[in-house]
């Protein structure tokens, strides 16, 4: 199997056709779908088996377009079916296709079986409720990498009774539609009516549908019947529009009963026209007698066109019209019912008022396709975001499964904290250190001596608590944690509390080599190593689950002590209070902060938006700028420096990458409002009580938001895979981050700017 090229946006999807002969439900459904597509996440390939009419549309919409022959499956024992899978194969490895998308069962199982010769995803849009037979409908479950399913029932119908490992891949995308341009035509309304003939004050009803035994032509011309029987004076007609081609029999029985004495003159037959917003307009209700759907696309056009609805009492079809406000339902094949329902509605004029108005707004709010395109442009990235990391995964999951059954063969005895001092290891990055300052706060509150071991710039945040009494250095790596730990075997400690929440085992090893009771969390299986072992976190903040582990020894109403949980140093806040001075920056003049840095790229911002947003704030006035990073910054720094010299904007007054850990912290304690991505410098600003702005993509912002008032956090979601927590993009680009408009970080720190004069400290994103 040779894999498809590594996908990144734009992706190439192929979209395969299980026919070319006319231009039905879910043909225009997946048409309206491609035109709606984000140019710049998609690029549509519209596969059709054959030069017929859907060829054509797709060739005059300058859509990219190919044929891809599907030959009969009756024939079993003949080779056309296998060469039409190996071509296909070849095409879509040739066209470089991402995923390939199918939107009947004769079109999946061909691009399920090429797909899997050509390392190409399938995505089956499951459209009919009605099951095939059942080991096809699981084969092509099995051959689909998604279901995309155009309702729940469609789902609960078709692919539940195929088991859990279907359902896991299905998801719910109802069909949508224009909302913008199916609106009233008054002008066309007026011209179709005087074509058809129909009076100005006639309650017309429509069916629109192809002409076929399953939409409910002949229950609903019955039900016409016997309504006029009831009330032969109620000037009531009804207008059938569709295809009468794909069954004829059935056609010509509907065209007999339409004829027929009791309905002669009151029943108007129209081909199926794509015009379909003036035949919406000539109607005052739509009936759908269906006896079965998948979710009905007339239906959700006509909610748009603000039309009141009569329909048949289907799971498929509540999901659109859920209440009595939208429509008047009836058994499906009741004709007695379905007549009371169409007299109900022809009577009164202000109900069929109130429900059209009703189902505009829910169609608006539910249905409107450039939703519908944005969701199913999610379940692509993040189907392509789920095939690169499932190895991965698979691997690491094993491996860290053997190593928790190695750790689990060395039991011991459990022993509760003592009354010592308390040593925390601390975690690895500034960030978190500077989101687990509650933990010596709670802990100094309840009384304790709070010491730390541990390395770098984590150590520095964690020196900068009033509330720890003594801090550990180590040496690099490893073994200069585990020699420092050992070290401190007979220092009288009373417990160890871990506070990394990585998969690496070297913290954990540590707190045992202390020699005194630990606490930490059941994370990558290091539960074995701890005397007391806390469930792994959820997505929950990253503050609350440290303050959690501080509990377990504070106890659990422990509250922390009044005061600031960082202490700038005297010596530091004077040299950046003499650096900003000699910059021009006044006492209490506002400064705004940049730090364009965080771990990985993904996580990034980029130069140019950072340089947009500090020209911004110049051009208005609003505040002095700063840009601050460490030392593994510089070339940030300097690409958006580049970057503003380019657009001919001034420089920043400042520009810092040479500030130890206490000259940032009294920087931003300086700031007016910090302004970054997910980072340390974000987290030590929002410990320091500065207003922050922040850009998040692949962050999980339910962890990593700053905690409290005045901090705004702006995301994009355009591919339908925030929060991620992904190093590198498995898409190819972060553009998650890369649109965050500019503009909108502006609005944000100018709001945040003028909390912080009123004293408010910002506002929440």
């Amino acid at each position: 199997m040779r894999p498809g090229r590594a996908p990144g946006p734009p992706l190439r999807v192929a979209y395969l056709f299980g026919h070319d002969h006319f231009m039905g439900g879910g043909e225009r459904s997946t048409a309206e779908l491609i035109r709606s597509l984000d140019p710049e996440l998609v690029r549509p390939l519209a596969l059709l088996p054959g030069p017929g009419e859907l060829y054509g549309h797709f060739l005059a919409a300058g859509t990219d377009t190919g044929l891809a022959a599907l030959p009969t499956l009756r024939a079993p024992w003949s080779a056309a079916p296998w060469r039409a899978v190996g071509a296909l194969a070849r095409l879509l490895r040739r066209r470089e296709v991402a995923v390939v998308h199918a939107g009947t069962p004769r079109a999946a199982l061909y691009a399920g079986l090429a797909g899997r010769l050509a390392g190409v995803p399938m995505v089956w849009h499951v459209r009919e409720a009605l099951r095939d037979l059942p080991w096809y409908d699981a084969l092509l479950a099995g051959l689909a990498s998604r279901l995309l399913c155009v309702s729940a029932a469609v789902r609960d119908a078709r692919v539940r009774p195929l088991g859990p490992w279907a359902e896991a891949r299905a998801a719910v995308v109802h069909n949508a539609v224009d909302t913008a341009a199916l609106r009233p035509d008054p002008g066309a309304r007026a011209a179709l009516r005087a074509e058809l003939g129909v009076e100005r004050d006639a309650v017309l009803f429509g069916l629109v549908g192809n002409v076929i035994a399953r939409k409910g032509h002949d229950v609903c011309l019955a039900a016409l019947a016997r309504a006029l029987e009831a009330a032969p004076g109620l000037p009531v007609r009804l207008l059938l529009a569709g295809r009468q081609e794909p069954e004829p029999e059935f056609a010509a029985r509907v065209r007999a009963l339409a004829g027929a004495p009791g309905l002669a003159g009151r029943v108007h037959v129209l081909p199926f026209t794509p015009g379909v917003r003036a035949l919406y307009s000539a109607l005052d209700a739509l009936v759908l007698p269906t006896r079965s759907e998948g979710f009905s696309r007339a239906l959700i056009e006509a909610m748009s066109m603000g039309l009141p609805v009569v329909a048949s009492d289907l799971p498929e079809v509540r999901e659109a019209v859920p209440g009595p406000e939208h429509a008047l339902l009836a058994p499906p094949g009741d004709a007695q019912a379905l007549a009371g329902q169409l007299l109900a509605l022809a009577r009164d004029a202000a109900l069929r008022q109130r429900m059209g108005a009703a189902n505009r707004a829910r169609a608006v709010a539910r249905f409107d396709l450039a939703a519908h395109a944005r969701a199913v442009e999610g379940e692509y990235f993040r189907l392509l975001a789920a095939r690169r990391g499932r190895m991965r995964r698979a691997a690491k999951a094993a491996w860290l499964a053997g190593r928790g059954v190695l750790l689990r063969a060395a039991p011991r005895a459990r022993r509760a904290p003592g009354s010592g001092p308390v040593l925390l290891l601390a975690p690895p990055r500034l960030g978190d250190a500077a989101l687990a300052l509650d933990v010596p706060a709670l802990l100094a509150g309840a009384g304790r001596r709070v010491e730390v071991l541990g390395r770098g710039p984590a150590l520095d945040v964690l020196a900068l608590s009033p509330h720890v009494a003594r801090i550990h250095g180590h040496g690099p790596g490893a073994a200069g944690l585990l020699r420092a730990a050992r070290a401190l075997r007979g220092a009288g400690l009373g417990a160890v509390l871990d506070l990394n929440l990585d998969w690496r085992l070297a913290t954990a090893l540590a707190a045992r080599a202390t020699g005194a009771p630990c606490t930490g969390y059941d994370v990558a299986g290091r539960a074995p190593l701890y005397d007391q072992a806390l469930p792994g976190p959820d997505d929950e903040p990253i503050a609350a689950v440290y303050a959690r582990l501080a509990r377990t020894l504070a106890g659990p109403e422990a509250a922390a002590p009044a005061g600031p949980a960082l202490a700038v140093p005297g010596a530091a806040a004077l040299a950046v209070a003499e650096r900003l001075g000699r910059a021009g920056v006044a006492p209490g003049q506002a400064l705004v902060v940049i730090h364009p840095g965080a771990t990985h790229p993904t996580q990034r911002w980029g130069a140019a938006a950072f340089a947009a947003l500090a020209a911004g704030l110049a051009a208005r006035g609003a505040a002095r700028v700063a840009l601050a990073g460490g030392p593994g910054d510089a070339a940030l720094v300097a690409d958006v420096l580049r970057a503003l010299a380019g657009a001919g904007a001034p420089p920043p007054v400042l520009t810092a990458t040479d500030l130890a850990l206490p000259e940032l912290a009294a920087l931003l304690a300086r700031a007016s409002v910090f302004v970054g991505n997910n980072s340390g410098p974000l987290h030590l600003a929002a410990a320091l009580g500065r207003p922050t702005v922040s850009v998040m993509g692949p962050t999980v912002a339910a962890r990593w938001t700053p905690r409290g008032p005045g901090h705004a956090v702006l995301r994009a979601p355009v591919a339908g895979c925030l929060g991620c927590a992904r190093a590198v993009c498995p898409l190819g680009r972060a553009l998650c981050m890369e649109r965050v408009a500019p503009g909108a970080v502006l609005d944000a720190v100018l709001a945040a700017l003028a909390g912080a004069s009123g004293g408010e400290g910002g506002h929440d994103a």
